[in-house]
């Protein structure tokens, strides 16, 4: 799943594209659905590998969830209260 809640597309996802195309692709979020159709989220990279005359992938994930979470939390307060959060750069 993407971010938006859209479909990830089979040619899309990371070890595809690092296997089929020959690209190393980083920082790549996909929601996958587990158990009782709860979604976790993770931050993907790939690299095309080369072993014996065969191409394949090394996929690299992390845990991104709680963040995510997080994140949503803290924007549900805000639309809440009504506030904002202001940063200022000095001159």
């Amino acid at each position: 799943i993407k971010e938006d809640g859209s479909p990830f597309p089979r040619e899309e996802f990371p070890s595809v594209v690092a296997r089929e195309k020959g690209d190393s692709i980083f920082n790549v979020t996909v929601g996958i659905k587990g158990i009782e159709s709860e979604i976790k989220w993770f931050k993907m990279n790939a690299v095309p590998v080369d072993r014996f005359g065969k191409t394949g992938a090394l996929l690299t994930f992390t845990d991104i969830t709680q963040e995510l979470r997080s994140k949503e939390e803290n924007r549900f307060v805000l639309d809440t209260l009504g506030i904002g959060v202001f940063t200022l750069n000095p001159i």
